[in-house]
Formats: structure tokens, sequence, C-alpha cells
């Protein structure tokens, strides 16, 4: 989820991702402190547990045909 400190996704759009089929991972730039637990993944997913100047990043790569490397 590509968010931001104060505008994370919401508890609704982020059920709605958590409960799709086939989901292996979910992976969140920011945490949202406005949404609590109700709408973060696991700290171990979230890139910016904290507003920090320079924050990091999360690359991904994926193949033409959809696979990861």
């Amino acid at each position: 989820m590509d968010n931001q400190v104060g505008h994370g996704g919401s508890a609704e759009a982020f059920q709605t991702v958590e409960s799709s089929l086939g989901l292996e991972d979910f992976w969140q730039s920011h945490y949202s402190p406005a949404n609590g637990e109700k709408a973060n993944v696991s700290p171990d997913y979230i890139a910016n547990m904290e507003a920090s100047p320079g924050g990091k990043w999360i690359k991904i790569s994926v193949e033409r045909d959809g696979t990861f490397p």
C-alpha cells in the first residue's frame, strides 16, 4: 500500500485487500497511526514505522511472466 503517515488506507479498504484470495504478502510504505491495528500490517511488513526524513522505500522486481526473481 503506497500511503503516507496520516493518509493510510481506510479500515474497510485494508480488510478488502487482506481478504483477497491468493494474497501472499501485503506491505505498507508507512505505518498509519490514525487507523491503528485495524488497518496496518505487522511491523515486519512496514517500511517506515515513524515519520522521518529520508524514509525507506520498497523495491519490487517482477519478471514479464508475472513471477518474482
